[in-house]
């Protein structure tokens, strides 16, 4: 290995160690999405028009994406607060009736016992959420400038072609490494979203068919979960099938058939979008998503497969009789 491919690498190390550090995970997510967001449109749009139309139509593009996504987040986050706590409301006297008609004795008491804690928890968090939807915090603030950064490397000319000195090598060396972290980035993320768009569809039919209360919360729900791999779908089936016992039994036995059956579905979907695609076993996925929760939260959740992938591109690049002689 060259020593400005290495120096690159250290490099490339150190970013992702102050990005720990500084618990600046959010940060990274809204400048990789926005950068992938501009740089798709870019390519799809290039064949098709001049370079500066297709510069300012990916800048309008992107405007109009960056827009609909803020306002699906912040209608989560506004949903999620209002109508929570009255579907607990709803859920739990259920569960206590079902336990109390079939003689059975719940592990963590009746559900009377835990319905204060579990409405206090939820009203505790409303007030963070909504300072985190406010456009005065720090956290808005320091997205906006990712988002912001994000697009001035869009609009910003790429690395040297050649090397004339080794700050151009470098320079070579550490786009390399960019642009193969934003590969990987780009095939798990929109193939996650596109499993998360189809499985909100059906969820959707479903909820309106079923008349669950709270529809538009389950559905928000279903898309802004579904982003987060395995764990997320495993949340939102859970408030899903909190809404179908809100109903009645009946109905919560059916949605538990439904998701049965579209799992099967989005076990195929997945299999084929994002395994075939990335060729990372199942336990490496759930083992990354543990260990991201656990350095970065959600954030550390939603770009743990991307790592991993990357991490295997890499290392794939070199040759294995070149490895192993070393």
């Amino acid at each position: 290995m060259s020593r400005p491919r290495l120096a690159s690498f250290l490099i490339f190390a150190a970013i992702a160690v102050a990005v720990i550090y500084l618990h600046a995970g959010s940060m990274l997510l809204a400048g990789l999405f926005s950068y992938i967001i501009l740089d798709l449109t870019h390519r799809k749009i290039k064949p098709f028009a001049s370079p500066m139309l297709t510069r300012w139509a990916t800048l309008a593009v992107f405007i109009v994406a960056a827009t609909a996504l803020s306002l699906t987040f912040a209608s989560f986050f506004k949903v999620a607060i209002r109508k929570a706590p009255e579907l607990v409301d709803r859920v739990l006297p259920k569960i206590n009736d079902f336990a109390a008609d079939h003689g059975l004795s719940l592990p963590i008491g009746t559900a009377d016992d835990i319905k204060p804690a579990v409405l206090n928890a939820l009203k505790s968090n409303a007030g963070a959420l909504t300072k985190a939807g406010s456009l005065l915090t720090k956290d808005f603030l320091r997205l906006l400038v990712a988002v912001i950064v994000a697009v001035l490397c869009f609009l910003s000319p790429g690395p040297p072609r050649s090397a004339r000195n080794l700050a151009d090598l470098l320079a070579i060396e550490f786009d390399a490494r960019v642009v193969s972290f934003l590969k990987s980035f780009e095939l798990v993320m929109l193939a996650q979203v596109l499993v998360s768009a189809v499985n909100t569809l059906m969820i959707a039919v479903f909820a309106f068919a079923a008349g669950l209360p709270s529809p538009q919360f389950v559905i928000l729900a279903t898309f802004v979960l579904g982003i987060i791999p395995v764990a997320g779908l495993i949340a939102a089936n859970v408030i899903l099938l909190a809404a179908a016992l809100a109903v009645s039994l009946k109905t919560l036995v059916a949605a538990a058939i439904f998701v049965f059956v579209i799992h099967h579905f989005l076990y195929l979907l997945t299999g084929r979008v994002i395994g075939a695609r990335t060729k990372l076993p199942m336990w490496q996925v759930l083992l990354g998503l543990l260990v991201g929760e656990m350095v970065m939260g959600i954030a550390g959740m939603l770009l743990a497969p991307a790592v991993l992938h990357y991490v295997r591109e890499e290392l794939a690049s070199f040759p294995a009789d070149r490895a192993s002689s070393k």
